[in-house]
C-alpha cells in the first residue's frame, strides 16, 4: 500500500528513458553515416545530444507565442526555399 504513490512515477521514468533513448538513435546514426571512418555510434549520440542543448527546447516551449513565432514560421520559411511542406 505504501507503494502505490510509486507506480506513476516508476511508469513516467519509464516513459521518459524509453522516448528519450529512442529519439537518439536515428539521429546519431544519421551523424554516422555522414562520416562512418571518423565518427563512431558513441560521438553521434554524444552529437545529438549537444544539438539537443543548443537548440533549447525548454525556451522553445515555454510559451505558445514563441513557439508559434520562432519554431514554427521559422521551420516554415526555411522548409519553403527547399519545396518540403
Amino acid at each position: 500500500s505504501l507503494l502505490v504513490p510509486l507506480h506513476p512515477a516508476g511508469l513516467m521514468w519509464a516513459t521518459l528513458t524509453t522516448n528519450i533513448a529512442a529519439n537518439v538513435v536515428a539521429p546519431a546514426n544519421a551523424f554516422v553515416n555522414v562520416a562512418p571512418k571518423s565518427i563512431s555510434f558513441t560521438a553521434g549520440a554524444i552529437m545529438t545530444a549537444a544539438l539537443g542543448l543548443v537548440i533549447c527546447p525548454w525556451n522553445l516551449v515555454s510559451s505558445t507565442n514563441s513557439f508559434i513565432m520562432t519554431w514554427l514560421i521559422g521551420k516554415g520559411s526555411a522548409n519553403q526555399g527547399l519545396g518540403l511542406p
